[in-house]
């Protein structure tokens, strides 16, 4: 992002690619997103991804356990920076079927 952008009213929005299993997911669920939430945890304690998606329509493949998720970060029309790849441990569902978090 260019220097001044935000000053200029000209920022970025910010962006992510996620992958699962090595295969890139990313346009699948960007419109379902409802939430995506990074714990960077200190010391030895592991790391958290959190995502939370839409599935009101009951349409939603949901990822089996042990499954790797990759994260990056970043703006759109800029790179992105990797922030880690985590195993799918752990799989909820909310509401009336319209919310699922993994």
């Amino acid at each position: 992002m260019m220097a001044g952008s935000w000053i200029n009213g000209q920022a970025n929005a910010p962006a992510f690619r996620l992958t699962l299993a090595g295969a890139d997911v990313t346009q699948k669920i960007e419109q379902r997103l409802i939430s995506l939430t990074l714990t960077d945890n200190r010391g030895f304690e592991a790391d958290q991804l959190d995502i939370e998606l839409d599935d009101a329509d009951g349409q939603l493949m949901m990822p089996r356990r042990g499954v790797e998720l990759s994260l990056a970060l970043g703006w759109k029309g800029e790179a992105f920076f990797p922030k880690g790849t985590y195993t799918v441990d752990e799989i909820e569902h909310s509401g009336t079927a319209a919310r699922r978090t993994g």
